[in-house]
């Protein structure tokens, strides 16, 4: 799985949040020539059950990149339970 790296500012300007997209995110200006804005940004990683990004030669959880473009800040140890309330009484190992 993608190593939990802090999310950097500079990702809010070419990725932005989408309830259309599968991964929750899309490109507002991708890194790639390959890319189109507006298609679906992140990659789906079956055998882990989430999507990544990459941005700048590092590797995201998708995930945590919403919560960044959510909150405006890097999602830290927190962790969802079960329901999906923040829970941070277990860091990430």
């Amino acid at each position: 799985m993608a190593k939990r790296n802090i999310i950097p500012r500079s990702i809010a300007e070419v990725v932005q949040l989408s309830e259309s997209s599968p991964s929750g995110l899309r490109w507002k200006k991708p890194e790639s020539n390959r890319l189109k804005p507006g298609t679906v940004a992140g990659c789906y990683l079956q055998s882990k059950g989430t999507y990544v990004i990459r941005h700048r030669g590092k590797t995201y959880l998708n995930h945590r990149v919403m919560f960044f473009l959510r909150h405006n800040r890097d999602p830290g140890l927190l962790q969802l339970d079960s329901d999906g309330r923040a829970a941070v009484s277990k860091p990430f190992r």
